[in-house]
């Protein structure tokens, strides 16, 4: 657990040093907030020491530690909560369909998903304006030299 703590503060410095890397302020400071609330449970964790507290504080410690990942790539990657939780429930969906359809770990975006049904009925609707002609006459080899020189072209 500590490693993980370890990484979540080191991504509380990187993004006070690289402010161009967070996108959304309010889940940066949500983030900060659960890796100090650790800091602070993991603490006091160690004051009891043994006993059912001590297991509370740590499943705790444990919950807190999500929560600051997930703020965490919320707030670099500039999505909402809202938009995470519909990526995840369709990506959930998805996985218990099972094979029988295309297997998408990662949906695109609603945005992106109406840009490519977009382009790929445009490419239809253009096949069907413009459909191909028929194939070509063959054409005709070139008349041989019959003065002994090989053709340059």
């Amino acid at each position: 657990m500590n490693g993980v703590t370890t990484a979540i503060v080191a991504f509380c410095f990187v993004g006070l040093a690289m402010p161009g890397l967070v996108k959304n302020r309010a889940q940066y400071y949500i983030g900060l907030a659960a890796a100090l609330a650790i800091i602070f449970l993991d603490g006091f964790a160690h004051l009891i020491d043994k006993g059912a507290l001590a297991a509370l504080l740590y499943m705790a410690c444990a919950v807190l530690q999500m929560i600051a990942l997930i703020a965490f790539v919320l707030c670099a990657g500039g999505i909402s909560f809202s938009q995470f939780r519909s990526e995840m429930t369709e990506s959930i969906e998805v996985l218990r369909r099972g094979e029988t359809q295309k297997e998408v770990i990662i949906p695109l975006p609603e945005e992106i998903r109406r840009k490519v049904d977009e382009a790929a009925l445009k490419a239809e609707r253009a096949k069907m304006a413009n459909p191909p002609a028929d194939k070509p006459a063959a054409a005709t080899p070139p008349a041989e030299d019959k003065s002994g020189s090989l053709p340059l072209a």
